[in-house]
């Protein structure tokens, strides 16, 4: 097959990648880092508020190996190439589930990014979502501008590898489409679930399908979708699992499924194990009541050998220099019950994103030049978030809104050091190892503004790395490899505590710390589930206090002034800025113009309602509120055909009966008036 010019060595890559010896447990650890990964990033970044047992290790998983075996399955019916190939391929093309969180912070800038989810919308509309999906003019509740973009990707990406596989145009278009519709498939279930519940019974909505009795489990207060969405994930799964393994066993022939496992090792356990120790103690150091109160996590024995032992057992199954896929898996599973028992999710989302790039870079799958590229930055998140799960030890689920970022600065460098020497290897000279980490550690100290602990970080970095060599002879490579990066973790660990505990940074770094914004909007929207108004305003307030623009806690305000008429006039003041600052978010132009059609300013809300049913042509609210302007106006004939366009959009929507009958009534009643030559209001 004559390749030639830039695709042949793009194929020749792919072909390399296909081939990686990779089993199914090198594969499983890869992804389930990847999704932790992810999670960590919505957390940090979208500030999503930390999922549930349930949902980091039952929903979250599934939601993300459905659509990962569904678009393995399509790239290999369309390029003919078997399975197995195509997952070991998909593995590494599953760190593009890391770019939307990114691009969204990206694009707006700020750290109250929009909540990636499920798309929010009628089944009616699904043709034309289908039709505007990528239209950047037209926003999506539930689906941002990064998943767009994520989406994009996956489509031009998944059409080149069709292309260069089959050789056929013909081919790649159809995978393009066929990835496509995947795609949207995942994003819509619950949408499709709605439409396949209305063929059943007409006359189910939305709510009675997420919040009647007899789910999993009866969730508490509105916002539960993902979770209820388990109940549709598990049969999709499962069904993908079996076409997998049906279409696999037939392309491997009377040998079965034969999986290859990769060999490595890098040193890792000591090293992960004293800088969740350094989180824990750290936390504890510095945010000790009574001068923030803490929801702390059970502080038993049991729940911290509990922690620590999935750790260490995380990290040695990473490490393994031969290995069988079964005790990789079984490992994983029994790490993954004791820390959902014991310790939480954040803990255990946590521990698996410091283990996971052990698994991707010991297991050596890569060409060696991407090997060295990902060795640094691969270690810097294994030291960040192992310094993570000691934080979420403590402190629980919200642990990674209390993380100064500041602290964060030294277990990142010190990784970029680590992935650095592990890359260098025994072509390093002796004197490389030890100056890099101490440049890195004293770096890091002298950032955090303390000239004595950045000097004695970088006296103690000297002083581990110059006792490699000497163990190098003494212990073997290996051993003296996994010894120096315990000693160097446990002297982190020592920075770490230092500067929690030096009265030069504590006092900022507590303070930092305690008042979170996140943390304060979390509480706001929990008293307005419950209806306490007045401690909404409260918690709300808090968190403006801390962050004076944060968006998220200006929208709760606005939310919380909505409820009583005395305090309208303060709900509009919070609009206005949000509006101002957010002109192109059509959720808030027609809450502010609702508001204002509540003080009978309907020529304020007008301008406001035609810009958002721009951004939002098919959002019902939008249309409802128009026709109420124009009605309010004394614009008749307007508002007759804003009420009928409002009943063509709504109309077969069992929900919506009730307001269908006012739009209906409305429209008649001004045709009326219309037609009697009245043109008031």
């Amino acid at each position: 097959m004559g390749r030639t010019g830039l695709l042949g060595p793009i194929a020749r890559l792919i072909e390399r990648l296909e081939e990686m010896p990779l089993g199914v447990g090198i594969m499983a650890g890869s992804v389930a880092g990847i999704i932790a990964v992810r999670n960590l990033l919505e957390l940090v970044v979208a500030q999503n508020p930390a999922y549930p047992g349930l949902a980091g290790f039952v929903h979250y998983p599934l939601a993300y190996i459905g659509p990962f075996l569904a678009l393995t399955l399509t790239l290999s019916a369309w390029s003919g190439i078997r399975p197995l190939r195509v997952t070991r391929l998909m593995t590494l093309a599953w760190l593009l589930t890391l770019i939307p969180p990114l691009i969204d912070l990206a694009i707006t800038r700020r750290h109250d990014t929009p909540g990636i989810g499920y798309l929010h919308a009628d089944p009616v509309d699904l043709p034309w979502i289908l039709l505007h999906f990528f239209d950047p003019t037209v926003a999506l509740i539930g689906t941002t501008v990064g998943i767009r973009i994520e989406t994009l990707l996956a489509v031009l990406l998944g059409a080149v590898y069709v292309l260069l596989r089959s050789r056929s145009w013909l081919r790649a278009v159809g995978a393009a489409a066929s990835v496509y519709l995947v795609s949207l498939f995942f994003f819509t279930l619950p949408v499709l679930v709605h439409g396949l519940a209305r063929v059943i019974n007409v006359g189910w909505t939305r709510d009675d399908l997420l919040w009647h009795e007899g789910l999993l489990f009866r969730p508490a207060g509105k916002g539960a979708e993902d979770g209820v969405a388990i109940l549709w994930l598990v049969p999709v799964v499962l069904l993908l699992l079996l076409v997998w393994r049906a279409l696999e066993r037939r392309a491997a022939g009377p040998g079965g499924l034969a999986w290859t496992v990769g060999r490595g090792a890098l040193p890792g356990t000591g090293w992960l194990l004293a800088l969740a120790l350094a989180g824990g103690l750290s936390s504890s150091v510095l945010l000790r009541p009574p001068a923030v109160r803490l929801p702390p996590v059970p502080w038993d024995t049991m729940a911290t050998a509990c922690g620590l032992l999935s750790v260490l057992l995380l990290a040695s199954v990473s490490q393994w220099r031969r290995h069988a896929d079964t005790p990789v898996v079984v490992a994983l599973a029994l790490a993954g019950i004791a820390l959902v028992a014991a310790l939480g999710t954040t803990f255990a989302i946590g521990a698996l994103a410091a283990t996971a790039p052990l698994f991707l870079i010991s297991a050596e799958p890569f060409p060696s030049w991407l090997r060295r590229l990902l060795a640094p930055p691969g270690l810097a998140l294994c030291t960040v978030s192992a310094f993570a799960t000691g934080w979420a030890l403590h402190l629980g689920p919200e642990a990674l809104a209390r993380i100064p970022p500041p602290l964060c600065l030294p277990p990142l460098l010190a990784g970029l050091a680590f992935g650095t020497l592990a890359v260098l290897g025994s072509a390093a000279p002796r004197w490389l190892p030890p100056l890099l980490f101490a440049v890195a550690l004293g770096l890091a100290f002298l950032l955090l503004g303390s000239l004595p602990l950045a000097g004695g970080a970088a006296l103690a970095g000297v002083a581990a790395g110059t006792f490699g060599p000497s163990a190098d002879r003494a212990l073997g490579r290996d051993g003296a490899g996994a010894w120096t990066a315990a000693l160097v973790g446990l002297v982190l660990a020592a920075g770490v505590l230092g500067a929690v505990g030096s009265e030069q940074l504590s006092g900022g770094l507590a303070r930092e710390a305690g008042c979170v914004a996140r943390l304060h909007v979390l509480a706001g929207q929990q008293h307005l589930r419950e209806g306490s108004v007045a401690s909404a305003r409260t918690s709300y307030r808090r968190a403006l206090e801390c962050d004076p623009d944060d968006e998220a806690a200006l929208r709760g305000l606005a939310a919380a002034y909505l409820e009583d008429e005395r305090t309208l006039d303060n709900a509009i003041t919070t609009l206005e800025r949000l509006v101002a600052e957010h002109s192109n978010d059509g959720n808030y132009l027609n809450t502010l113009a609702a508001a204002y059609l509540r003080k009978g300013r309907a020529e304020d809300a007008l301008p406001l309602l035609r810009r958002a049913a721009e951004l939002h042509p098919r959002d019902w609210n939008v249309r409802y509120n128009r026709a109420r302007a124009l009605e309010d106006l004394g614009r008749i004939r307007e508002a007759i055909d804003a009420w009928n366009a409002y009943v063509e959009l709504v109309e077969g929507r069992p929900e919506h009966s009730a307001s269908l009958r006012e739009a209906r009534g409305r429209a008649r009643q001004l045709a009326i008036q219309h037609e009697s030559g009245v043109d008031g209001p």
